[in-house]
C-alpha cells in the first residue's frame, strides 16, 4: 500500500505491517517532497517500481532499500498513472503524458515509446494499453532500443483487444482468466480473457 510518501507492506492474513520503506522521497533543503503516483511488483524478483514525483524508483523490500532510480524522460501522466515491469524485469513502462515510455532499468535509457496511450499493466510479453476512445490493446514494444527519430514513425505492432465505453481508468488481471476493467462510468466490467 502506497501511502503519501511511504510505501508500506502488509500481511494479508495476519493483518500486520511487515515492512515500511518510509525514505522514498526526495529531500529538499528541509522539505521533504513526494506524491506516489502508481506502483507494480516484479513477479520474477518481487522487487517494487514506485512512480513518483519525476522518477521511478526500484525497491528491493527485503533489503528496505533502492536498487535503482529511472528519471524519465518528461512528466509523468497524473491523470493516468501507470507503471508496470516487463515479464523479465529488465524494462519498465511508465505513463508520461499520453504516451508509455520503456526504460532499460539498468541504464535508464528509453527503449521504445507509443503516442496517445497509457499503459495498464502486462499480458505475457506485452503491454496492456488504451487509447482516448476506450480501445484495449496488446502493445510488443522493441525489446532492444529504438532510435528517437524512428519511434514515431514505425509500425505501432498493436492487437486490438476490445473497446469500451470512454478512456479506461484501470485494468486488473486474475488468474483465473478475467479481466476487471473501469472505465469512465466509474463501474467495474468483466471480461473473460
Amino acid at each position: 500500500m502506497a501511502e503519501q510518501d511511504a510505501l508500506r507492506i502488509y500481511d494479508v492474513q495476519s493483518r500486520e505491517r511487515v515492512i515500511e520503506l518510509a525514505e522514498v522521497a526526495r529531500q529538499t533543503g528541509t522539505v521533504r517532497i513526494s506524491m506516489i503516483q502508481a506502483m507494480d511488483v516484479d513477479q520474477q524478483r518481487g522487487r517494487i517500481a514506485l512512480a513518483q514525483s519525476g522518477r521511478v524508483v526500484i525497491w528491493d523490500p527485503e533489503d528496505e532499500r533502492a536498487l535503482n532510480t529511472v528519471n524519465p524522460r518528461g512528466s509523468l501522466d497524473s491523470e493516468h498513472p501507470g507503471v508496470c515491469f516487463s515479464e523479465d524485469g529488465k524494462r519498465i513502462a511508465v505513463c508520461h503524458l499520453s504516451r508509455v515510455a520503456v526504460y532499460d532499468i539498468d541504464s535508464g535509457r528509453v527503449v521504445d515509446e507509443l503516442r496517445s496511450h497509457w499503459v495498464h499493466g502486462r499480458l505475457g510479453d506485452d503491454w496492456l494499453v488504451s487509447d482516448r476512445g476506450g480501445q484495449l490493446s496488446r502493445w510488443s514494444s522493441a525489446i532492444e532500443p529504438v532510435a528517437a527519430y524512428e519511434r514515431g514513425r514505425r509500425n505501432a505492432n498493436l492487437e486490438p483487444l476490445m473497446k469500451v465505453r470512454g478512456q479506461l481508468n484501470s485494468i486488473a488481471l486474475t488468474k483465473d482468466g478475467l479481466m476487471v476493467i473501469v472505465d469512465q462510468g466509474e463501474s467495474p466490467l468483466v471480461y473473460r480473457k
